[in-house]
Protein backbone atom coordinates (compact mmCIF):
# COMPACT_ATOMS: atom_id res chain seq x y z
CA UNK A 1 0.00 0.00 0.00
CA UNK A 2 1.30 3.21 -1.56
CA UNK A 3 2.11 5.89 1.63
CA UNK A 4 0.46 8.44 1.02
CA UNK A 5 -2.97 6.06 1.03
CA UNK A 6 -2.11 4.63 4.58
CA UNK A 7 -1.94 8.42 5.24
CA UNK A 8 -5.24 8.65 4.05
CA UNK A 9 -7.07 6.26 6.11
CA UNK A 10 -4.86 7.19 9.44
CA UNK A 11 -6.57 10.72 8.58
CA UNK A 12 -10.39 9.31 7.93
CA UNK A 13 -9.91 7.91 11.29
CA UNK A 14 -8.89 10.23 13.54
CA UNK A 15 -11.47 12.41 12.06
CA UNK A 16 -14.10 10.43 12.70
CA UNK A 17 -13.50 10.85 16.22
CA UNK A 18 -14.05 14.31 15.97
CA UNK A 19 -17.34 15.57 15.06
CA UNK A 20 -17.22 18.95 15.71
CA UNK A 21 -14.06 19.18 13.23
CA UNK A 22 -10.59 19.27 13.52
CA UNK A 23 -7.83 20.63 11.42
CA UNK A 24 -6.31 19.86 8.85
CA UNK A 25 -2.81 20.10 9.30
CA UNK A 26 -1.00 19.81 12.40
CA UNK A 27 0.34 23.23 13.40
CA UNK A 28 3.08 23.14 16.02
CA UNK A 29 2.12 21.37 19.41
CA UNK A 30 -2.09 21.66 17.96
CA UNK A 31 -3.59 18.42 16.84
CA UNK A 32 -4.00 18.16 12.74
CA UNK A 33 -4.78 15.54 10.60
CA UNK A 34 -1.57 15.50 8.01
CA UNK A 35 1.47 16.70 9.17
CA UNK A 36 2.97 18.33 6.20
CA UNK A 37 1.27 20.32 3.08
CA UNK A 38 3.95 18.49 0.63
CA UNK A 39 5.03 15.01 0.36
CA UNK A 40 2.66 12.15 0.71
CA UNK A 41 1.12 14.27 3.53
CA UNK A 42 -0.30 16.86 1.20
CA UNK A 43 -0.60 14.91 -1.33
CA UNK A 44 -3.10 12.80 0.76
CA UNK A 45 -4.70 15.89 2.38
CA UNK A 46 -5.28 17.17 -1.01
CA UNK A 47 -6.82 14.01 -2.70
CA UNK A 48 -9.17 13.35 1.02
CA UNK A 49 -10.71 16.98 -0.15
CA UNK A 50 -11.07 16.52 -3.97
CA UNK A 51 -12.58 13.15 -3.29
CA UNK A 52 -14.84 14.36 -0.90
CA UNK A 53 -13.96 11.94 1.82
CA UNK A 54 -13.18 14.95 4.37
CA UNK A 55 -15.11 18.75 3.78
CA UNK A 56 -13.91 22.13 4.81
CA UNK A 57 -15.89 24.10 7.48
CA UNK A 58 -13.61 27.17 8.16
CA UNK A 59 -10.36 28.97 7.64
CA UNK A 60 -8.94 30.67 10.55
CA UNK A 61 -5.28 32.18 9.39
CA UNK A 62 -4.80 30.01 7.34
CA UNK A 63 -5.84 26.75 9.31
CA UNK A 64 -8.43 24.85 7.71
CA UNK A 65 -10.66 22.99 9.97
CA UNK A 66 -12.57 19.42 8.44
CA UNK A 67 -14.47 17.13 9.30
CA UNK A 68 -15.29 13.19 8.27
CA UNK A 69 -18.17 12.82 5.65
CA UNK A 70 -20.35 10.04 4.82
CA UNK A 71 -18.57 9.43 1.73
CA UNK A 72 -15.29 9.47 4.01
CA UNK A 73 -16.86 6.88 6.38
CA UNK A 74 -17.76 4.71 3.56
CA UNK A 75 -13.90 4.36 2.32
CA UNK A 76 -13.17 3.93 5.85
CA UNK A 77 -14.68 0.95 5.98
CA UNK A 78 -13.57 -0.25 2.88
CA UNK A 79 -9.96 0.00 3.87
CA UNK A 80 -10.34 -0.59 7.42
CA UNK A 81 -8.39 -4.00 8.63
CA UNK A 82 -11.63 -5.86 10.10
CA UNK A 83 -9.55 -7.88 12.99
CA UNK A 84 -10.36 -6.24 15.44
CA UNK A 85 -13.65 -5.34 14.44
CA UNK A 86 -13.92 -9.00 14.79
CA UNK A 87 -11.67 -9.60 17.77
CA UNK A 88 -14.43 -7.05 19.48
CA UNK A 89 -17.40 -8.74 18.50
CA UNK A 90 -15.98 -12.39 19.49
CA UNK A 91 -15.05 -11.39 23.02
CA UNK A 92 -18.85 -9.97 23.42
CA UNK A 93 -19.78 -13.30 22.42
CA UNK A 94 -18.59 -15.06 24.25
CA UNK A 95 -19.20 -13.09 27.39
CA UNK A 96 -22.99 -13.61 26.48
CA UNK A 97 -22.28 -17.47 26.08
CA UNK A 98 -20.66 -17.53 29.79
CA UNK A 99 -23.91 -15.50 30.84
CA UNK A 100 -26.44 -18.04 29.20
CA UNK A 101 -26.11 -20.02 32.41
CA UNK A 102 -27.15 -17.45 34.50
CA UNK A 103 -30.13 -15.95 32.37
CA UNK A 104 -31.46 -19.58 32.66
CA UNK A 105 -30.95 -20.19 36.49
CA UNK A 106 -32.49 -16.50 36.79
CA UNK A 107 -35.29 -17.30 34.87
CA UNK A 108 -35.95 -20.75 36.96
CA UNK A 109 -36.16 -18.54 40.03
CA UNK A 110 -38.57 -16.45 38.17
CA UNK A 111 -40.67 -19.67 37.37
CA UNK A 112 -40.94 -21.02 40.20
CA UNK A 113 -41.49 -18.19 42.78
CA UNK A 114 -44.10 -17.79 39.79
CA UNK A 115 -45.64 -21.04 40.54
CA UNK A 116 -45.31 -20.98 43.74
CA UNK A 117 -47.56 -17.75 43.87
CA UNK A 118 -50.11 -19.28 42.14
CA UNK A 119 -50.20 -22.66 43.78
CA UNK A 120 -50.52 -20.23 47.27
CA UNK A 121 -53.25 -18.36 45.50
CA UNK A 122 -55.27 -21.08 44.41
CA UNK A 123 -55.04 -22.94 47.87
CA UNK A 124 -56.44 -19.86 49.16
CA UNK A 125 -59.05 -19.92 47.04
CA UNK A 126 -59.92 -23.25 47.18
CA UNK A 127 -60.33 -23.16 51.04
CA UNK A 128 -62.43 -19.89 50.18
CA UNK A 129 -64.69 -21.92 48.21
CA UNK A 130 -64.75 -25.31 50.59
CA UNK A 131 -66.25 -22.59 53.54
CA UNK A 132 -68.37 -21.32 51.06
CA UNK A 133 -69.93 -24.54 50.42
CA UNK A 134 -70.34 -25.74 53.95
CA UNK A 135 -71.73 -22.99 55.06
CA UNK A 136 -74.24 -23.22 52.09
CA UNK A 137 -74.91 -26.66 53.10
CA UNK A 138 -75.76 -26.20 56.54
CA UNK A 139 -78.14 -23.23 55.55
CA UNK A 140 -80.20 -25.59 53.29
CA UNK A 141 -80.05 -27.93 56.23
CA UNK A 142 -81.41 -25.64 58.37
CA UNK A 143 -84.15 -24.38 55.70
CA UNK A 144 -85.04 -28.65 55.02
CA UNK A 145 -85.26 -28.42 59.10
CA UNK A 146 -87.46 -25.22 59.37
CA UNK A 147 -85.12 -23.62 61.52
CA UNK A 148 -84.93 -20.71 59.39
CA UNK A 149 -87.29 -18.45 58.53
CA UNK A 150 -88.49 -18.83 54.76
CA UNK A 151 -87.63 -15.56 54.54
CA UNK A 152 -83.89 -16.41 54.09
CA UNK A 153 -84.64 -17.86 50.34
CA UNK A 154 -84.74 -14.37 49.22
CA UNK A 155 -81.96 -13.11 51.07
CA UNK A 156 -78.47 -12.31 50.11
CA UNK A 157 -75.61 -15.22 51.08
CA UNK A 158 -74.21 -13.39 53.33
CA UNK A 159 -77.22 -11.90 55.25
CA UNK A 160 -77.61 -15.74 55.94
CA UNK A 161 -74.24 -15.77 57.37
CA UNK A 162 -75.54 -12.86 59.63
CA UNK A 163 -78.70 -14.64 60.61
CA UNK A 164 -76.29 -18.08 61.38
CA UNK A 165 -73.75 -16.37 63.02
CA UNK A 166 -76.27 -14.38 65.68
CA UNK A 167 -78.06 -17.47 66.06
CA UNK A 168 -74.55 -18.86 67.45
CA UNK A 169 -74.79 -15.78 70.18
CA UNK A 170 -76.73 -14.74 72.42
CA UNK A 171 -75.33 -11.39 73.55
CA UNK A 172 -75.73 -8.73 70.74
CA UNK A 173 -72.36 -8.29 68.60
CA UNK A 174 -71.45 -5.05 67.87
CA UNK A 175 -71.55 -4.14 63.96
CA UNK A 176 -67.83 -4.12 63.54
CA UNK A 177 -67.18 -7.90 64.64
CA UNK A 178 -69.80 -8.63 62.34
CA UNK A 179 -68.43 -7.45 59.46
CA UNK A 180 -64.98 -8.39 60.31
CA UNK A 181 -66.80 -12.20 60.54
CA UNK A 182 -68.39 -11.77 57.17
CA UNK A 183 -64.63 -11.45 56.04
CA UNK A 184 -63.24 -13.83 57.59
CA UNK A 185 -66.13 -16.34 55.97
CA UNK A 186 -64.83 -15.24 52.33
CA UNK A 187 -67.44 -12.11 51.52
CA UNK A 188 -64.69 -10.01 50.96
CA UNK A 189 -66.27 -7.74 48.17
CA UNK A 190 -69.29 -6.68 50.61
CA UNK A 191 -68.85 -3.18 51.15
CA UNK A 192 -69.62 -1.01 54.38
CA UNK A 193 -72.66 0.94 52.34
CA UNK A 194 -74.11 -2.64 51.22
CA UNK A 195 -73.47 -4.01 54.79
CA UNK A 196 -75.41 -1.59 56.48
CA UNK A 197 -77.97 -1.47 53.68
CA UNK A 198 -78.82 -5.40 54.22
CA UNK A 199 -78.45 -5.13 57.92
CA UNK A 200 -81.76 -2.64 57.68
CA UNK A 201 -83.53 -5.00 55.14
CA UNK A 202 -83.04 -7.38 57.86
CA UNK A 203 -84.44 -5.46 60.56
CA UNK A 204 -87.00 -4.32 58.36
CA UNK A 205 -88.42 -8.47 57.91
CA UNK A 206 -88.12 -8.68 61.36
CA UNK A 207 -84.97 -11.12 61.31
CA UNK A 208 -82.78 -8.88 63.63
CA UNK A 209 -82.42 -5.97 66.05
CA UNK A 210 -80.20 -3.08 65.97
CA UNK A 211 -78.55 -2.01 68.75
CA UNK A 212 -78.86 1.74 69.26
CA UNK A 213 -75.52 4.03 70.83
CA UNK A 214 -76.07 4.67 74.88
CA UNK A 215 -74.42 5.56 77.39
CA UNK A 216 -74.17 1.66 78.38
CA UNK A 217 -72.72 0.63 74.95
CA UNK A 218 -69.99 3.82 74.03
CA UNK A 219 -68.96 4.88 71.16
CA UNK A 220 -67.54 2.36 68.45
CA UNK A 221 -63.80 1.62 68.51
CA UNK A 222 -64.60 1.54 64.27
CA UNK A 223 -67.46 4.31 64.16
CA UNK A 224 -66.91 3.69 60.15
CA UNK A 225 -69.19 0.71 60.62
CA UNK A 226 -71.57 2.12 62.64
CA UNK A 227 -75.30 2.30 60.90
CA UNK A 228 -77.50 5.60 61.16
CA UNK A 229 -81.31 5.62 60.43
CA UNK A 230 -84.05 7.95 61.48
CA UNK A 231 -81.31 9.89 63.77
CA UNK A 232 -80.02 7.29 65.71
CA UNK A 233 -77.29 5.36 65.98
CA UNK A 234 -77.05 1.81 66.12
CA UNK A 235 -73.73 0.18 67.37
CA UNK A 236 -74.64 -3.66 67.59
CA UNK A 237 -77.30 -6.12 66.02
CA UNK A 238 -79.19 -9.39 67.73
CA UNK A 239 -81.58 -11.93 66.33
CA UNK A 240 -85.26 -11.03 67.18
CA UNK A 241 -86.49 -12.55 69.68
Amino acid sequence: MERWIELLIAACKEASQHPEGIALYKVGKNPGLFSARTGPAGEAAQYALQAGYLELLRTENKAETVRLTSRGEAFLREHLDPRPTLEELLSLLRNHQQSMPRWLAEIDAQFASFRLRSLNFLEQQGATLTALITRTEAVLRRLEQGKLPTLTEALEPWQVEVLLLLEKQAEPIELPAVFHALETAGFRELTIPDFQHGLLLLRDRGAVELIAESQHTGPLLEPEYALIDDGRIYVAIQRSK
